[in-house]
């Protein structure tokens, strides 16, 4: 039986792998792959009273792990799939979501990973049941760009 969650469990990629600005409500700017200070033990050491930012912020795979009944896959989860996906409502165009999947460390978005294509499938089915189209955009771990757009059938 697979493994299912639905919180963040030990993950904290996002804390990690997504940059910050100090404008965002953050308290100074962080690089992308720089790892928070606040960090320790993969947990935030503040996290009862993190920033507002850090406090609003889901991932993808948190979003889903919340609707779906009994969570979501485990190795899905961003720590342990290499990809931590963002997605962007505020930006929809045409009916069209984009979602920004970012690498974690450099070849976790290789399209021949069993465990990427599965979860790939899945956001695809979920986007044709739900009504919804997701434009999907691959981010490589060193980059501060939107990617390159993914077409999945």
């Amino acid at each position: 039986m697979i493994e299912q969650e639905s919180s963040c469990g030990n993950c904290c990629t996002c804390c990690t792998t997504l940059s910050i600005k100090a404008d965002d409500g953050f308290y100074k700017d962080k690089p992308a792959g720089e790892t928070c200070e606040y960090v320790a033990n993969n947990q935030c050491s503040i996290h009862e009273d993190r920033f507002s930012l850090c406090r609003k912020y889901e991932c993808f795979w948190l979003q889903l792990a919340k609707k779906v009944d009994g969570g979501f896959p485990v190795i899905w989860r961003p720590d342990n799939l290499g990809i931590i996906i963002t997605p962007k409502p505020e930006l929809e165009k045409d009916n069209k979501i984009p979602l920004y999947l970012r690498e974690t460390y450099k070849g976790a978005n290789d399209l021949s990973r069993p465990e990427l294509k599965s979860f790939l499938d899945t956001i695809v089915r979920l986007s044709r049941k739900q009504k919804k189209e997701w434009e999907m955009y691959l981010i490589p771990f060193d980059s501060e760009g939107y990617g390159r757009k993914l077409i999945v059938n």
